[in-house]
């Protein structure tokens, strides 16, 4: 009886292993999305703004927004500097 029930809680101990390797990628995956949905919509913002509507203090904001998105890890250094310089040429 013992055996038995070792074995079973060995198949119970490697499904829960399963299921949470199963929630961990469906999280990761879930946050991949959300992040390139910023990424998108930071880019989007940056390129659609025209220089003349742009003042000092909205591009100075926008790049603040950026530098934190960029220590937050949401968006990658290479991103930011590619963001960053968008709104630099917009100015």
């Amino acid at each position: 009886m013992y055996k038995e029930q070792f074995e079973k809680g060995k198949k119970v101990a490697e499904q829960l292993r399963k299921d949470k390797k199963a929630q961990k990628e469906a999280s990761e995956a879930e946050e991949k999305v959300v992040t390139e949905e910023v990424v998108m919509k930071a880019q989007e913002e940056i390129s659609t703004n025209e220089p003349e509507q742009q003042s000092d203090g909205n591009v100075l904001d926008r790049l603040r927004e950026l530098g934190q998105l960029r220590d937050d890890g949401i968006i990658s250094e290479e991103e930011f500097q590619a963001m960053k310089k968008k709104l630099i040429d917009n100015f």
